[in-house]
């Protein structure tokens, strides 16, 4: 008697999975030390599913200042987190200590709708914010609610803080697409 076996092979259809990373960096002196700043976006798909995260920090001598995460998960449509062109900056606003200003866009949209726009200013670890929509200039025109962008409490107490973030969120929320 022969015993014969027969293998079949099955083919198991699996999603893609796939993914973008971006990673920003900037380094800046203070009398405590080198300060090091670090903006990561990753997106991932898992076939027709979406997720993507942001994270920002500071640290000086292996010691973190502070940090932000945020996320869009599960996401059917497309995913629109990208932080904004030339936003990225170190800059003395008070006059004393280096501030860290970044903005992002963040949603989950099925074609060309405006999304959040957050724009984030850590100074001396203390975190101010300015949330609003983004604005598109497109061929036929500008999509825009006008709605005003939205400070935290921390931001509304620093004046000068403030005046540099909400003259400078024009740039920092509107977007051309041609």
């Amino acid at each position: 008697m022969i015993l014969k076996i027969t293998l079949t092979l099955i083919l198991v259809a699996l999603p893609v999975i796939s993914g973008f990373a971006s990673t920003l960096t900037k380094e800046f002196d203070r009398p405590d030390g080198t300060h090091k700043v670090k903006i990561d976006i990753n997106e991932e798909n898992f076939g027709n599913i979406k997720n993507a995260r942001i994270t920002a920090s500071e640290y000086v001598r292996d010691k973190k200042i502070w940090s932000l995460v945020d996320y869009v998960n599960k996401c059917p449509l497309d995913i629109n987190m990208a932080l904004i062109k030339d936003s990225f900056e170190i800059k003395k606003i008070n006059g004393s200590f280096d501030a860290v200003l970044f903005s992002y866009t963040i949603g989950c949209v099925g074609g060309l709708d405006p999304v959040t726009v957050k724009y984030f200013a850590y100074e001396n670890g203390v975190k101010h914010s300015l949330r609003g929509e983004e604005r598109m200039i497109t061929p036929n025109g500008v999509i825009d609610d006008n709605v005003k962008p939205v400070p935290d409490t921390n931001l509304k107490n620093n004046i000068l803080l403030y005046k540099y973030m909400t003259s400078n969120w024009h740039k920092a929320s509107t977007v051309v697409l041609e």
